[in-house]
């Protein structure tokens, strides 16, 4: 028997015992069916579900006396079945608003991925236009979520790398040979990995300046649990970037205490108190007691140093024989605001 290709072999008619109008009806896209005047002569089971209507009060209704919308929203749409009709070219909509309309009155606002399609009579001539659609409304607003997260992530990182550069070139101004830039610029890192972390737990949402202190505080042991520092002030909740700022200032605070200060003392003690004015400046008072012997630094330090450069920021150090004081102005990026 002679081998025979698939274009040899007869094509079978299609079955004449098929019914297509149940076979629509029990689609679960959605379908409806216009006239050229835009009257619905149809719609399936799955349309007249998402639009909650029924058949009977829907046939032979212009489309937008049923499913009235806004008057852009709706001219946008007659000018797509226009261009149906005109052309004879199906048309898609990736995503298409549309305020829903519930039997009980309620309305909420949908994203449709819709197509207009023609329907060609036996002249070739557009006679109707078939309407199918997606709901992708939890698609796009996924989507437009991830774009806000990229963006917002894309933002965190060119800061995060704008100001590790900064505290690189200042550690390296600010310190005497290698290994001291080294340790010094390794332990600003740590703090400010720190201040990451915690923004991390919190969702970036932010952290109080009692959260903040008590991470810059961390490495000299629990603030809570010493009888040498005590810290007051509102519990005020600070933005990401105010957070990194202000844990970057009493970092070097708390380094410097332990090298030279209250920490290095058997007797110091640390008091810091901290308010926020109308106009949104936070003013931290870092106080160090219980010493003697102190002299104002012979060198710039540096806090000093990032303080010049931030115009949001300013630093003033009183030294004392007995201790010093260090006030601190932040003008905050966002509002801060008390929370429980």
């Amino acid at each position: 028997m002679p081998h025979r290709s698939k274009s040899d072999l007869p094509i079978s008619p299609p079955p004449g015992n098929i019914d297509f109008h149940r076979f629509v009806d029990g689609m679960v896209t959605p379908y409806m069916v216009m006239d050229s005047k835009l009257r619905i002569v149809y719609a399936n089971a799955a349309y007249l579900d998402i639009m909650q209507r029924k058949l009977d009060t829907i046939l032979d209704r212009y489309v937008f006396d049923v499913f009235p919308d806004t008057l852009e929203r709706m001219a946008f749409a007659r000018e797509q079945i226009q261009r149906v009709l005109n052309t004879g070219r199906t048309l898609t909509i990736p995503s298409l608003p549309y305020t829903l309309r519930s039997a009980d009155g309620q309305e909420s606002l949908r994203l449709w991925e819709a197509s207009y399609a023609p329907y060609l009579d036996d002249d070739g001539s557009v006679s109707h236009v078939i309407f199918s659609c997606r709901d992708v409304t939890e698609t796009m607003v996924l989507k437009r979520e991830k774009k806000i997260l990229a963006d917002e992530l894309n933002h965190r990182v060119k800061n995060m790398l704008a100001m590790i550069q900064s505290v690189s070139m200042m550690s390296a101004e600010s310190s005497e040979n290698l290994d001291d830039f080294l340790e010094s610029f390794e332990e600003r890192l740590i703090a400010i990995d720190r201040t990451f972390v915690g923004l991390q737990r919190t969702d970036w949402k932010g952290m109080t300046l009692h959260q903040v202190l008590e991470e810059s505080l961390a490495p000299f042991g629990p603030p809570s649990a010493s009888s040498r520092i005590r810290l007051k002030g509102p519990n005020i909740l600070l933005s990401g970037n105010d957070c990194h700022i202000t844990s970057l200032v009493l970092h070097e605070f708390a380094t410097n205490a332990a090298k030279y200060g209250c920490f290095k003392h058997p007797d110091g003690r640390l008091n810091v108190n901290w308010s926020i004015d109308g106009d949104g400046v936070l003013e931290v008072v870092w106080e160090e007691t219980g010493m003697s012997g102190i002299k104002p630094p012979q060198r710039t330090g540096f806090g000093t140093k990032l303080a010049s450069i931030m115009p949001d920021l300013n630093v003033e150090r009183d030294f004392f024989d007995h201790g010093m004081r260090a006030h601190t102005w932040v003008r905050l990026s966002k509002p801060a605001r008390e929370v429980a």
